[in-house]
C-alpha cells in the first residue's frame, strides 16, 4: 500500500470516529438513568428512574420492584415528579401521576409559596408494562429560568398499603441536575433541599 493510500485510510478512520462521537455525546447527555435501592414496602417501591429528553419534551420512566395494576392503584397510590426550574430551594412544579381506575393520568401543577398549587394542565402518562409508568412533559410548560444551565428533579411515590403511608424517593437525598437542552454537562445529584408532597 502506498503512503498516500495509507494516509487516506487514516483520515477516513479519524472522520468516522469523530462522526460517531459527535452523534453519540448529545444522546448520552440527554439521557439519565438513576438506580434506587429497594427500601420501602408497597407497590411503588422504585428501583429505577429513566429520563430522556429532546429539545421540547422530558420523559420520565419509573420502574417499581413489584408489578401493580391500574385498578389496584386507583385511590391507593400516587407518583409525584418534582421539578425545580426557576429559583429557590423548593420545587417550582409538580407532575402528579395517578390511576383513574381505567388508565394512568397525570397533571402538571405550578407550586405557590402559600396555598394550593395552580393547575397548569394535563400531562401525557401511560403504563408500558406491569411495573412501569411513564410521563412526558412539555419543557415549555415548566418555565426554565433564563441563563440556567440545569434544572433539577426528583421523584416521590406514595401508597397506602403500609400502616400509614409508604413513601419512596429517588434519589434518596438531593435532586438530579439535568442539563438544559443544548447544554452538555453530565447530570449529577446535588444535595438541594426539597419538600416532599404531603399525602
Amino acid at each position: 500500500m502506498s503512503r498516500a493510500a495509507s494516509n487516506r485510510g487514516g483520515v477516513v478512520g479519524v472522520v468516522v470516529i469523530a462522526a460517531v462521537l459527535f452523534f453519540a455525546f448529545p444522546a448520552l447527555a440527554h439521557h439519565t438513568d438513576l438506580d434506587d435501592p429497594r427500601d420501602t414496602m408497597g407497590p411503588l417501591d422504585l428501583v429505577r428512574v429513566e429520563f430522556g429528553h429532546s429539545d421540547k419534551n422530558g420523559t420520565w420512566t419509573l420502574v417499581s420492584a413489584k408489578a401493580w395494576s391500574v385498578r389496584r392503584l386507583w385511590d391507593h397510590g400516587y407518583v409525584v415528579i418534582e421539578i425545580d426550574s426557576v429559583d429557590g430551594p423548593s420545587p417550582d412544579y409538580q407532575v402528579v401521576i395517578r390511576s383513574n381506575g381505567n388508565r394512568m393520568v397525570a397533571t402538571l401543577f405550578r407550586n405557590r409559596t402559600s396555598g394550593p398549587g395552580r393547575e397548569i394542565g394535563p400531562v401525557h402518562a401511560w403504563k408500558p408494562d406491569a411495573r412501569t409508568v411513564s410521563a412526558r412533559v412539555d419543557l415549555d410548560d415548566i418555565g426554565i429560568g433564563p441563563h440556567r444551565l440545569v434544572y433539577r428533579w426528583d421523584v416521590v411515590t406514595v401508597s397506602d398499603v403500609c400502616d400509614e403511608w409508604c413513601i419512596d424517593r429517588a434519589p434518596d437525598e438531593g435532586l438530579v441536575d439535568q442539563p438544559v437542552p443544548g447544554v452538555t454537562p453530565s447530570p449529577t445529584v446535588t444535595p438541594t433541599p426539597t419538600t416532599s408532597p404531603s399525602a
